[in-house]
């Protein structure tokens, strides 16, 4: 998951009972939500399992094929492949005790994503507890034969309703004395950073890896290291030397893990220097930082920069050959967990280290394909991590960011020559625009070429199908973003969404020397290496981006008669320009426009799928074929998808084609009695610790006052149906004939959050 939770999960009773009067502050005022003229919210929870109506996707193209069947992934120049065919796909996350649920959750869990397009699943924290069952109290070490068949028996489910799986082996395994490891507390929960050089955890490591993979699916018949339907598989989640020593973790270390690490330390110095007066003369390791008696490279104790405020690392050269010595100790833990994987196992499925974010990226670029993360406004944690009762989230929309927010930072942080993929995204409840966040990633996503996107997360535990909304990543009850789901499968899987590049890219390269530059320049904290490398982000937004290796073999060729541009001057006025307050990709597929200050709006508009999503302001909005105007809602704000079952091969004319759309639409999205406060300006929380709530059910949807104004389509030829939580059609709403063509309107009266539109 994201940094917070894996640097800290579980916050002692006595520290909660000391911050309790911090948080037993004065009642903040409620978000407000102006109530007005609007009409009110009304209950509204999208019934899950597979429905033969416009909201199952495997109504407009067939059933997908068995996962299981046909060629393994393959990479291939830069993307994922399924035999000679490009794949790519937007998914889902699962998450500790959802990966083994009963058979029947199982095959219904299966055809409730497949229903909405979601094509791979990531297994996520299967190792933290649940996968070890009756084991857990002895070890973490032995795998639980009753819950790995819960886990094969999900697994078929998915590759029989076409869903492929990513199988993560080290998430939140946290080894200790049960396990053999004394003083466990020293070191980080989940055991992270330490893995990459301790070698019995190393060692720990290949057992589970061998155990899981190896193992037979008594359900299909296969070894998980030949399953076609494993699409990916990851050595280890967010987790690298290299940022665990900035956050500190390494200066806890007792015995004997700083003993080994300094070995390390030593040993690797030794290979460089004669002795403890060439290292002393080559790095100035002299004067107050001078090492002590008895600190020699002879005896293996030169001494350890263990601070990033400490002298030693204050020291330009020491730091700089530190910071080589991390990135060599955790790059010879990729090479040889890639190595096993892969080759002592027979790994078939493309494989990955970890995600780019967390060390070095020529370490990751070794690998079969390069993976992401990304939150926007991750919910923060003032004085307890992860303390239930003292949370806040920014409350922002991203359509206001005018550097692109996550989706431009995804598209500088990628490899080149590498297929991409974020593996874990979100706009994270009640962050209250989230329903802007998948739609836009998945359409930045198709268009820069990224192979795949999961979803973050589908659920963390085996209630698939809540009936209320829940902190903070669940999708599987957040009614504002499931309905946007099979538009996200229309631009990212089904490919509506053109992929770059096309004659402008944003390219820069990335050295060794560069990228070791980089990293320890950070002084004080780690940070991302992509946030230094752009000077200009909104390049990112509308020209097929990346970064490229230089060294190490790894260079790629520039795509054939492709410009690689610095600046806006170097563009066609047809992008745009960012002093203008509108700029669109050079597809013309996608456009960001600010022009009303803080009133920011996204759209794709292609001959598939057509999306708006931001602020309204009284204001109409243009795509092909079509007028929409939305109405006033409580936030000014909403998320229209409108997505066609099959769509054309082009739209030469500039009017919808006969067929069948699905068209959603979201505003406000709340639980019964649920209480926002204002924790600070712009900052929103429901924590009871600040006298909020998240309430309950059921889920309160407010309708979205829209109208359509079809182009050149006569009302005759246009019926427009209310959809029902299952999907299936209500009593029809009438069309009115205008001008030039025809008009619907949509409103709060019809208490759902999708309709469906047919053309004859």
């Amino acid at each position: 998951m994201t940094p917070l939770f894996s640097r800290t999960f579980f916050a002692s009773l006595f520290l909660l009972a000391a911050l309790a009067a911090l948080r037993a502050e004065e009642p903040r005022p409620d978000w407000p939500f102006p109530e007005g003229d609007f009409a009110p919210l009304f209950p509204f929870s999208i019934q899950q399992g597979a429905h033969d109506n416009i909201t199952d996707v495997q109504t407009w193209d067939g059933a997908w094929r068995d996962a299981g069947e046909g060629p393994v992934l393959s990479v291939q120049d830069g993307r994922f492949m399924k035999g000679n065919e490009p794949y790519r796909f937007f998914g889902t996350n699962i998450c500790f005790s959802a990966n083994f649920c009963d058979h029947e959750k199982a095959e219904r869990l299966a055809a409730s994503l497949a229903r909405f397009g979601l094509r791979v699943v990531r297994l996520h924290h299967m190792d933290s507890r649940d996968i070890w069952g009756k084991n857990f109290q002895r070890t973490k070490t032995e795998i639980d034969p009753e819950q790995l068949e819960r886990l094969d028996y999900l697994i078929a489910q998915f590759e029989k309703h076409g869903i492929s799986v990513n199988i993560n082996l080290h998430v939140s395994r946290g080894l200790d004395e049960r396990d053999g490891f004394e003083n466990s507390s020293t070191f980080q929960n989940q055991s992270k950073g330490i893995d990459n050089f301790e070698p019995r955890m190393i060692e720990l490591q290949k057992k589970y890896a061998r155990d899981l993979l190896t193992h037979v699916n008594p359900y299909t018949g296969r070894a998980y290291t030949d399953d076609p339907g494993v699409a990916m598989i990851e050595i280890n989640n967010e987790n690298s030397i290299v940022s665990l020593w900035y956050w500190g973790d390494v200066a806890k270390y007792g015995s004997p893990y700083a003993g080994l690490f300094r070995q390390k330390w030593n040993e690797w110095l030794r290979k460089r220097y004669a002795d403890s007066g060439e290292v002393i003369a080559a790095l100035g390791w002299t004067g107050e930082i001078a090492p002590k008696a008895g600190e020699t490279l002879e005896a293996g104790t030169f001494p350890v920069p263990l601070h990033r405020d400490g002298p030693l690392f204050q020291n330009e050269k020491i730091r700089g050959e530190f910071i080589a010595f991390l990135i060599d100790l955790e790059s010879q833990y990729w090479s040889e967990m890639y190595r096993f994987v892969k080759e002592e196992l027979g790994a078939k499925p493309p494989v990955t280290g970890t995600q780019l974010q967390y060390g070095s990226w020529y370490a990751q670029a070794k690998t079969d394909y390069c993976d992401n993360h990304a939150y926007w406004h991750h919910p923060a944690f003032p004085h307890v991590p992860w303390d239930g009762k003292d949370w806040y989230v920014v409350n922002a929309a991203m359509v206001n960011s005018r550097t692109g927010g996550e989706a431009t930072r995804m598209a500088r942080n990628r490899l080149l020559g590498k297929a991409q993929v974020v593996s874990e995204y979100d706009h994270a409840y009640p962050i209250l625009y989230g329903a802007e966040g998948n739609l836009i990633l998945a359409a930045a996503g198709a268009y820069q070429g990224w192979s795949g996107i999961n979803q973050f997360a589908w659920s963390h535990g085996q209630n698939f199908e809540p009936d209320a909304q829940t902190l903070f990543f669940d999708m599987c009850g957040n009614q504002a973003k499931m309905v946007h789901l099979p538009a996200c499968y229309a631009i990212m899987q089904r490919g509506d969404v053109k992929a770059g590049p096309g004659k402008y890219i944003h390219v820069q390269d990335l050295s060794l020397a560069g990228e070791l530059r980089l990293i320890s320049e950070y002084k004080t904290d780690w940070n991302p290496i992509q946030n230094r490398l752009s000077a200009d982000p909104t390049l990112s937004m509308v020209c097929w981006t990346g970064m490229r290796p230089a060294d190490d073999g790894l260079k790629t060729e520039l795509p054939a008669g492709s410009l690689n541009v610095t600046s806006w001057d170097q563009l066609p006025k047809e992008f745009g320009s960012p002093d203008e307050g509108e700029i669109r990709n050079e597809f013309g597929e996608l456009r960001w426009n600010w022009q009303e200050p803080e009133a920011g709006f996204f759209t794709v508009d292609t001959p598939g799928v057509k999306v708006f999503t931001g602020f309204v302001r009284g204001r109409s909005f243009q795509f092909g074929g079509l007028t929409l105007t939305p109405g006033k809602t409580r936030m000014d704000w909403t998320t229209v998808s409108l997505t066609a079952a099959n769509p054309p091969a082009g739209n030469e004319k500039g009017t919808l084609p006969a067929g069948r759309y699905l068209l959603a639409a979201t505003g406000l999205v709340r639980n019964t009695g649920a209480v926002f406060k204002m924790y600070d300006e712009g900052k929103l929380t429901a924590a009871s610790g600040y006298g909020g709530s998240m309430g309950e059910a059921p889920v309160l949807c407010e309708g979205v006052p829209l109208t359509l104004d079809l182009a050149e389509i006569a009302p005759e030829r246009a019926r427009a149906y209310p959809l029902n939580e299952a999907g299936d059609r209500l009593d029809p709403i009438p069309a009115e004939k205008t001008e030039n063509g025809c008009r619907f309107s949509f409103g709060p009266e019809y208490k759902t959050l999708w309709y469906e539109l047919e053309i004859l």
